[in-house]
């Protein structure tokens, strides 16, 4: 794999400057990009993303915070060196993903806007290093694109889509989008009590490493700028530069996909945590 910092980021390619996008730029950016078929990774980074971006080999705490993250995602408890392995993935959306979303709002939790912090030091430590330019946004930005989502997707005759939950419905009557490919991943492990049966079909199925490899090998874009819905977690951030990579338009669209089921897991009315398996 080539250095990411040797890479040439969407907006060197398209000749743009980087820029600051509110939530409606956003939007409008993202229309052009899917009108001109042009490849692009879209790409979200949260509390959890930060809780592995800093993790170090060398400090004990933020190994074992990553690692929590990851097993409340997961279900699996990963030792130090699949930590770091996850973290370089991580990484390398962090510094190849045309737009970002690091950017918070005074509204966050004290511990929110500390990670926000902490995501917006790692991304300017690394432009610094040589990261391409890139576009930034809110780190909620996924909330913007999924109220655009029917106009955004007008006139696609076909779209993919990486979740575990089943947003076929949805695609064809809110969008008008029949076909639909998807490429089904386990859900995330903590808010499982949400899930029906097409959900518990995976839930025997460890997302990592083998099912997470054999996704990101069989994943394909049939047509240049094929737009691709990822709701993976932390596991979804990397394959939305291998879909951009492959000649595709990757949306980092999160739990907003839940919401697209009629699955409630953000906010006060989400369900208690599921029992996590013993260690």
């Amino acid at each position: 794999m080539a250095d990411p910092l040797q890479t040439v980021g969407a907006v060197t390619r398209l000749g743009e400057a980087p820029a600051e996008l509110s939530p409606a730029e956003l939007v409008s950016r993202t229309a052009g990009w899917i009108r001109h078929q042009t490849p692009v990774a879209i790409v979200r980074f949260g509390e959890g993303e930060g809780r592995l971006l800093t993790a170090n080999s060398s400090d004990q705490l933020s190994m074992k915070v990553a690692a929590r993250k990851l097993r409340r995602q997961s279900g699996i408890v990963f030792p130090p060196q699949d930590v770091l392995r996850i973290k370089s993935q991580v990484m390398r959306a962090f510094d190849e993903a045309d737009v970002v979303g690091i950017r918070g709002s005074q509204s966050f939790s004290d511990e929110h806007k500390m990670w926000v912090a902490q995501i917006e030091r790692a991304f300017e430590e690394r432009v610094a290093e040589g990261r391409p330019p890139a576009h930034v946004s809110h780190c909620l930005l996924n909330n913007a694109l999924r109220d655009a989502l029917p106009s955004l997707l007008a006139g696609q005759s076909r779209v993919s889509v990486v979740s575990c939950r089943d947003v076929k419905p949805y695609l064809a009557t809110m969008c008008g989008v029949e076909d639909v490919r998807v490429f089904q991943v386990p859900s995330q492990y903590i808010v499982r009590g949400v899930d029906g049966d097409y959900e518990a079909a995976l839930h025997g199925v460890p997302i990592w490493p083998g099912f997470y490899d054999n996704v990101r090998a069989s994943l394909s874009v049939r047509t240049l700028g094929e737009v691709f819905l990822v709701g993976a977690g932390i596991f979804g951030k990397e394959l939305c530069v291998r879909i951009r990579d492959l000649g595709g338009i990757a949306l980092d669209l999160g739990s907003s996909l839940d919401g697209m089921a009629d699955k409630v897991t953000r906010g006060p009315n989400k369900p208690d945590p599921y029992p996590l398996p013993s260690a």
